[in-house]
């Protein structure tokens, strides 16, 4: 769990009804609502929020069973522009750490997906990692926040709700309870997949349709029960400058082990320190740069190569341990992200 930490935890967004004089409240008692209407919802509030930069820690407080210091905590900075899973640009500049490797230098990665590739660098040991396919999109997709809030292991949101995949089936005519709204995700194929996973993701109507969590669950052949293997859970809510909800603290739990059956979870606490609304987002991810002496491994064609004086990738004018993003993205001083995660006690 090091450069490409499983970021369990990362935010849910997807706000449309806004908690306004005017705007339709939902009653206690159950109703229904149609699949369209809500992905039409979930998919108006995306374009509401986008672009977004987030910035938040992350904390796990408790061992693997049998692993001591295997806690683990990271500083992050997230951004993202564009609806989809296409043509869209997102960038995570994160410092994260076992408590087993506390005494090693920190290392700090800086991620980019747009236009199609893939890009990674660890300014620490100047090493790199470019892709146009799905492996380092997945790994990079794994640490971001849109992870939470648009999508989730390249599935759209709004899509996913008007059954456009043909992995998964969502049912029609959603059941309103308590202003919430529950769908349970299984897969088309069940001999193929199996009958024994679903998803169960929550929408909050009062919240303009954010994502408040998004569980997955398995059938103990054994005793025919659902059990939790891994959750995602908004705990705490926030309200942005311009009236907008958004969360706050969140939690994700997973699994303990890796073997089949039901475990304990461990839980990572998620904290949004700072919010913003760029009005600039491509000037900021212009910041990103192969510097010069770096050696990156391209997975397209399975080859290394290292960065010299006359090629260029953006630009390439900075030490490796100067390039950030964190400055033109918050105006924050490299020294004080760095410092954040310092403070983050063991």
């Amino acid at each position: 769990m090091r450069l490409f930490c499983f970021y369990g935890v990362i935010i849910f967004l997807s706000q449309i009804v806004l908690l306004t004089p005017g705007h339709e409240c939902f009653g206690a008692e159950s109703n229904k609502i149609d699949n369209l209407t809500l992905a039409d919802m979930v998919e108006k509030t995306l374009q509401k929020l986008d672009p977004i930069i987030v910035l938040y820690i992350q904390k796990r407080d408790q061992d693997f069973p049998g692993k001591p210091n295997s806690k683990w905590k990271s500083v992050n900075l997230f951004g993202t522009q564009g609806i989809g899973l296409t043509n869209r640009t997102d960038f995570m500049e994160n410092i994260t750490q076992d408590e087993m490797d506390k005494n090693l230098p920190v290392q700090r990665q800086i991620s980019l997906i747009k236009n199609g590739f893939s890009y990674s660098l660890n300014t620490l040991l100047n090493h790199g990692t470019k892709s146009s396919n799905q492996v380092l999109y997945n790994l990079i997709e794994s640490q971001c926040i849109s992870s939470w809030f648009k999508q989730h292991s390249f599935t759209y949101y709004p899509d996913l709700i008007r059954n456009k995949y043909d992995v998964y089936v969502v049912p029609e005519n959603l059941e309103i309870i308590n202003n919430k709204v529950t769908i349970v995700v299984r897969y088309r194929n069940s001999k193929l997949y199996g009958k024994d996973k679903r998803k169960k993701i929550t929408f909050d109507l009062l919240r303009g349709a954010l994502l408040e969590a998004y569980h997955l669950e398995q059938l103990d052949l054994k005793t025919n029960k659902w059990y939790l293997r891994q959750a995602y859970d908004v705990v705490e809510w926030q309200k942005l400058d311009d009236g907008t909800d958004f969360p706050k603290i969140c939690e994700y739990r997973f699994p303990s082990s890796t073997k089949k059956g039901p475990s304990k979870l461990l839980t990572t606490k998620l904290t949004v320190l700072q919010v913003k609304r760029p009005k600039n987002f491509d000037h900021i991810v212009s910041d990103f740069r192969f510097t010069v002496g770096c050696k990156y491994y391209d997975i397209d064609t399975k080859t290394f190569h290292e960065v010299g004086s006359g090629e260029r990738f953006e630009e390439l004018r900075n030490k490796p341990t100067n390039c950030t993003l964190v400055k033109r993205a918050l105006g924050m001083e490299l020294e004080e992200f760095n410092k954040l995660y310092d403070d983050l006690k063991w």
